[in-house]
């Protein structure tokens, strides 16, 4: 049910603001939608900057969100969602430190698309003409980085199905210190009717 979802959903963003802050990163951001969740977000993590999303598509939202990093005076950034909150802080510093020598870094996901994107500089083309939520999403984004310096970390898989929320369920029982605040909700439902 809703409610159900929507607690998945909180500590699916709970789990991966504990994974950022523990990495090595000089500023944290999130970038948040819709307009009137600045109030649930600021309660969440009232130490990290808030930034309200830009419209448009998938692709619209990262490159406006990518560009107002750099505009602010980054020098590399990396973009994850809240759909892997069983990334590891050491992938995440993994894909700051292939931007030393990258000018792109993707981070496969399973199901075709990517779970994580770092960029040196603005690359608006590689988040335009995409077609979202398919299969096809890493290859299209790929071919639109032709000419860059791209480095790809391993696969992971992100979350988007039952199938995927009881992998995660089984790992997280493995390793219950990973993700805390997404164990307690799948143990408290016992993992029943909590896939999105």
């Amino acid at each position: 049910d809703t409610v159900r979802v929507a607690r998945l959903a909180d500590a699916f963003i709970r789990d991966t603001l504990v994974v950022c802050e523990r990495c090595e990163h000089e500023a944290l951001s999130i970038v948040f939608a819709p307009p009137d969740s600045e109030v649930y977000f600021r309660a969440v993590a009232p130490a990290v900057a808030l930034v309200p999303q830009a419209g448009g598509d998938l692709g619209a939202r990262m490159a406006a969100a990518t560009a107002r990093a750099f505009d602010g005076g980054a020098t590399r950034v990396v973009v994850i969602g809240t759909d892997t909150p069983h990334l590891t802080p050491e992938r995440i510093d993994e894909a700051f430190a292939a931007l030393a020598a990258a000018d792109c870094v993707l981070g496969p996901a399973y199901d075709g698309g990517y779970y994580l994107v770092g960029l040196t500089q603005p690359r608006p083309e590689l988040f335009q003409g995409i077609a979202w939520g398919t299969a096809s999403v890493l290859a299209e984004t790929l071919e639109a980085a032709v000419g860059l310096r791209v480095t790809r970390l391993a696969e992971e898989r992100d979350i988007d199905e039952r199938v995927d929320l009881d992998w995660l369920a089984g790992q997280l029982r493995a390793a219950p210190d990973r993700c805390p605040h997404t164990l307690a909700v799948l143990d408290e439902f016992d993992g029943g009717a909590l896939a999105p």
